[in-house]
């Protein structure tokens, strides 16, 4: 038995170091090829970006099909027709919206578009004569001016060659753009699909997450997965809410004004509102370089609009609407955003919060369950030092059978079954000792 247990032990110390020697290759042949495998990981990234937009547009849509499912449909019993009428409205919702802001938005913007251009080019034909009325002004010679001025026209040529140079890349930027609508189109269907069948594709994920780990870690799992339903399902749809108010006060401020192209720069802080702590200077910057060329005073009035205004959404709007949905203080949330942007670009500075949250809350709780453990381990040996304390200083052995189990009489009391263990071990021990001749 012993020899065959030797023998045992030896083939699982050869079996962990099979396996360590084994890792350490892939590790090595991994490090040579990173490039060829991030290739690949690219390129498998790529064929499947239509399911995992898909996956995340149905994400969202089914938040507003699943209300729509118990507030509006649920004395229906039939559960497909019910899931039918619901996923039904939900696209018609949903395709509304975006038809009315494409048909009412979009030519609005390219109209603001074209006349910023217009606007631009008026504005460079005429900035010499600006300038040096300016300049002649503060008595500055015309023979610097014109010293300044001399290669205008030079410039103009550069620009206006510059700008020829970008057509080709304008050509293949429309054929990246018919190749996104028609992924666009596949992510909507497999969108479709998941939400009608919602059910059953969530209990696959289930039985397949459990057979592959186990019921312990599923629940472990579920935990994460609650979670994480928590924080980007409250994050995304409150921001988006938050970014649309944001959008129409600042219109509402620009038409009562008379700003110049009000529903662009309204489209521009809206939009950039959604990106936490620097979208609100995203959108400002080049908003007020907008209205700048056109009225440099209205520029000043709209700086101090944005400013006063990001101040209210982000004291009273912003914490009404999101509450408590990522809990991470102002300075996770800068880090949050800086390092996944840094990772993923601007769709890294949107979602880099609410996954933070999700890894903030679960390290947090971890460490709280060991405090606590720790909390209970010196509670258990502070007990047991405070008893054997007591017992050293008794005078007999009925007195310190007394003082072990808290009773003057010496009898042992109900309460010592809730003791801890290590207490309850001890007092057993000293027992034995003062019971023995």
């Amino acid at each position: 038995m012993e020899h065959k247990n030797k023998w045992l032990r030896i083939g699982a110390r050869a079996r962990s170091f099979l396996i360590i020697g084994v890792a350490l290759v892939i590790t090595y042949v991994f490090l040579q090829n990173v490039s060829v495998v991030l290739k690949f990981l690219q390129d498998v990234l790529s064929l499947l970006s239509p399911f995992l937009w898909g996956i995340a547009l149905a994400y969202l849509l089914s938040l507003l099909m699943l209300w729509i499912e118990h507030k509006l449909f649920a004395k229906i019993k039939r559960k497909k027709l019910r899931r039918s009428f619901s996923l039904l409205l939900t696209i018609i919702l949903s395709g509304a919206f975006i038809t009315g802001f494409l048909f009412s938005v979009i030519p609005q913007l390219t109209a603001s578009i074209s006349s910023l251009v217009n606007s631009i080019s008026a504005q460079i034909d005429n900035s010499e004569e600006l300038v040096m009325g300016w300049v002649s002004d503060l008595g500055v010679s015309r023979d610097v001016i014109s010293a300044v001025f001399g290669s205008w026209e030079e410039i103009i040529k550069t620009m206006t060659d510059w700008a020829k140079s970008l057509i080709p890349g304008i050509a293949a930027a429309g054929i990246r753009v018919g190749q996104g609508i028609i992924m666009g189109l596949v992510s909507v269907f497999v969108a479709i699909y998941i939400l009608f069948d919602l059910e059953n594709l969530l209990n696959s994920v289930r039985l397949v997450t459990i057979a592959v780990f186990g019921e312990k870690r599923y629940a472990k799992l579920e935990v994460v997965r609650k979670k994480c339903h928590k924080a980007f399902g409250g994050f995304l749809v409150g921001k988006i809410i938050d970014s649309a108010i944001i959008g129409v006060i600042c219109f509402i401020f620009m038409f009562f004004f008379k700003m110049p192209y009000a529903p662009l720069i309204s489209f521009i802080i809206g939009l950039t509102n959604i990106i936490p702590t620097f979208g609100p200077f995203i959108g400002a910057i080049p908003s007020l370089f907008i209205i700048f060329i056109v009225n440099p005073r209205q520029a000043l009035i709209f700086g101090i609009f944005v400013f006063v205004l990001q101040q209210i959404d982000g004291n009273l709007i912003g914490p009404f609407i999101l509450r408590d949905t990522v809990g991470l203080s102002a300075l996770w949330i800068l880090f949050a955003v800086v390092f996944f942007g840094s990772l993923w670009g601007v769709g890294g500075m949107v979602i880099g919060v609410p996954i933070f949250a999700v890894i903030y809350d679960l390290l947090r709780e971890a460490v709280h369950k060991k405090l606590a453990n720790l909390s209970f381990t010196h509670r258990s040996n502070d007990e047991s030092h405070g008893r054997h304390n007591i017992n050293y200083h008794s005078q007999s052995p009925a007195e310190d059978s007394g003082h072990l189990n808290n009773n003057p009489s010496g009898q042992s009391g109900d309460h010592n079954k809730n003791s801890p263990k290590a207490v309850q071990f001890i007092r057993k021990q000293l027992k034995k000792w003062f019971k023995s001749p």
